[in-house]
């Protein structure tokens, strides 16, 4: 039977609803059929691309991604952007990461986010002054965009500049008429600068705006509801039964260190790394992949 107009829509249509339910293998399915029956249409490309990825399929994601690329895709600087983020923190392809920041800042300069997270993984790899113009090309780009101030700061304040850091947010910072990520990014790391310069109180006040601003940004379903949260426990609790959990091999014990963030973690598996008789793990992604 041919094809019509109305099937190819309803297809992408039931595609992009899979996607929003989180049912991946579906959203998949429905990609790849649109991908055989118009394999130019580049958006389709993407948006398979984009279901491989959150099915953790990275290999694939990037071949999708790859397909969009080759029939010119609209804004092909965040699908290197995606690829990007697929090659350096799942992948651990580094210099392959790092062309493709380049060519999507190179394709469009005025890119914000390309420029930010270049600066990011330049960080990451203790490149600290191609960092700094990553950061700065950034905000060329987009004058008050707070991730890229925020970083900037904290470079300051990491090598002892803290006054600096605090100096430019607030000449930057300005009473926003509704809240947004940008003025949350700006007081969290005007907190951060004011604490490492001893002015304790102003920090905590920062730190206090910075979470109100984080707040009201949250969307409803994720905001802290106590009684909810209670209930979750209850039903987590009954969830395990009380008994004896099984022994673990002798030969080859495994220890999951859990912990919420700057609770001190990743220096406790640091310490525990340093014996001649424990493999340090990292931050695995088993874990997200399993829930």
């Amino acid at each position: 039977m041919p094809e019509t107009q109305q099937d190819w829509r309803a297809l992408g249509l039931a595609g992009a609803r899979l996607l929003q339910e989180g049912k991946y293998a579906d959203a998949i399915a429905a990609f790849e059929q649109l991908t055989t029956l118009r394999p130019e249409h580049a958006d389709s490309w993407f948006n398979l691309g984009y279901a491989r990825r959150q099915a953790r399929d990275y290999e694939a994601a990037l071949q999708a991604y790859g397909e969009a690329l080759a029939r010119n895709v609209a804004r092909p600087e965040e699908v290197r952007l995606n690829r990007a983020a697929i090659l350096s923190e799942y992948l651990g392809r580094t210099d392959e990461a790092l062309a493709e920041l380049r060519l999507a800042v190179e394709g469009n300069p005025r890119f914000a986010a390309g420029w930010i997270n270049l600066g990011n993984l330049f960080e990451d790899l203790g490149r600290t002054d191609e960092a700094r113009e990553a950061y700065a090309q950034a905000l060329r780009a987009a004058p008050r965009n707070g991730r890229a101030l925020a970083r900037l700061a904290a470079l300051d304040t990491h090598d002892g500049q803290p006054r600096r850091a605090i100096t430019m947010l607030r000449s930057t910072a300005s009473p926003a008429p509704q809240p947004t990520e940008d003025s949350a990014e700006v007081q969290f790391a005007l907190a951060n600068a004011l604490d490492a310069a001893g002015d304790y109180g102003a920090a905590f006040v920062a730190a206090e705006q910075a979470n109100a601003v984080a707040a009201s940004l949250r969307p409803p379903a994720q905001r802290y509801d106590r009684s909810a949260q209670e209930r979750l426990v209850d039903a987590l609790v009954e969830t395990f039964p009380a008994a004896k959990t099984p022994a673990v091999a002798e030969d080859c014990p495994v220890m999951f260190i859990c912990g919420m963030f700057r609770s001190g973690s990743t220096l406790t598996e640091q310490v525990l790394g340093r014996h001649p008789e424990v493999e340090a793990g990292g931050e695995l992604e088993f874990i997200p992949a399993i829930v």
